[in-house]
């Protein structure tokens, strides 16, 4: 099968953004004849998407198999070679002021809530929770986990790079194992997405190591090296560390946000064991009364760990208590 581009486009695409109308009529002529040959319906998101990768991965589209085959079967974490985050990161665009992930394209959530507790009762996802209650029909208190069955129905039309219940933890303790096991095994069979998972028990996630779907990245939250900042429900800092460290999982995330104050060469040190391909760095965006680190200090941080792993910078100010 013919790709996108004929004899006349050697370079490949400088930029998937820009697509003129000769490729236009390609990528049409493309989608009818795999439509036609697979016998379903193929999304523009989707054919763009695999566009997408040839710019990423600095490939002139001929050299790409397009075929239904093709998209139905791999993988956006076989697909990124640069990098899960790659262009998400690097092609932001400042101007959307997003507190979320600057990688993350969606979310699903089929658990809503969290026992945890955290910042001083000031969680993010708590306060979206509340202001949206009434929206959702969320008539419950936020601590006792809710799960919505229903929602699974949506995992087979997620693309892109997913975070799977940013509004909760899903490896809380107050979640019931068997809710964690049907979501996992769920999203097993979607390829076209990568799915994030966040967490501040990630102790948890070696229970579900041989369910969680290859095109999955493991996170876990951890805001400083010291102990007695982090005094609320969630695991200790130290016992964070170690499941992270021992967690055999070849796409890890580490969070350090919102940030508190830290000891450098400890702090570095904890990251660098863990062996996260990113590193989230931002400061607390509610008021939380924290104790924060310096904008000094915390960019010699992300300037340490960029000797050995990408750094995301999310919101970076001067500390409140300062």
């Amino acid at each position: 099968m013919k790709t996108i581009l004929d004899e006349k486009r050697k370079g490949g695409f400088k930029s998937w953004v820009v697509v003129t109308q000769e490729i236009r009529f390609k990528i049409a002529g493309l989608r009818s004849r795999a439509e036609q040959n697979g016998n379903r319906k193929i999304s523009w998101p989707e054919l763009f998407l695999l566009v997408r990768q040839c710019g990423i991965r600095g490939l002139d589209p001929q050299e790409l198999d397009m075929s239904l085959d093709y998209w139905e079967n791999m993988s956006l974490i076989e697909s990124r070679t640069g990098g899960w985050w790659e262009p998400l990161i690097t092609d932001f665009d400042p101007s959307k002021r997003t507190k979320m992930f600057k990688f993350i394209e969606t979310t699903f959530n089929p658990v809503v809530g969290c026992g945890h507790g955290c910042y001083n009762g000031n969680c993010w996802a708590k306060k979206l929770f509340q202001l949206r209650g009434k929206t959702y029909h969320y008539d419950w208190d936020f601590s006792e986990p809710h799960v919505f069955p229903e929602r699974l129905k949506q995992i087979p039309k997620l693309r892109g790079n997913v975070f799977v219940c940013d509004m909760g933890d899903m490896f809380c303790e107050l979640v019931p194992s068997r809710w964690i096991g049907a979501i996992l095994r769920a999203c097993q069979g979607n390829k076209q997405a990568l799915f994030f998972f966040e967490t501040k028990n990630p102790a948890r996630y070696k229970e579900f190591l041989d369910l969680f779907p290859k095109n999955s990245v493991l996170s876990a939250t951890i805001e400083t090296n010291r102990d007695e900042y982090t005094s609320w429900k969630a695991p200790s800092r130290a016992s964070r560390t170690l499941a992270m460290k021992e967690l055999a999982w070849p796409k890890k995330h580490i969070s350090v946000e919102p940030i508190m104050d830290f000891d450098m060469d400890p702090f570095v040190e904890i990251i660098r064991s863990i062996g996260p391909e990113l590193v989230s760095v931002g400061y607390d965006n509610y008021r939380s009364g924290l104790v924060e680190p310096s904008l000094e200090k915390t960019t010699k941080l992300i300037e340490q760990l960029e000797a050995f792993t990408k750094v995301e910078r999310k919101e970076l100010r001067g500390a409140r208590t300062e």
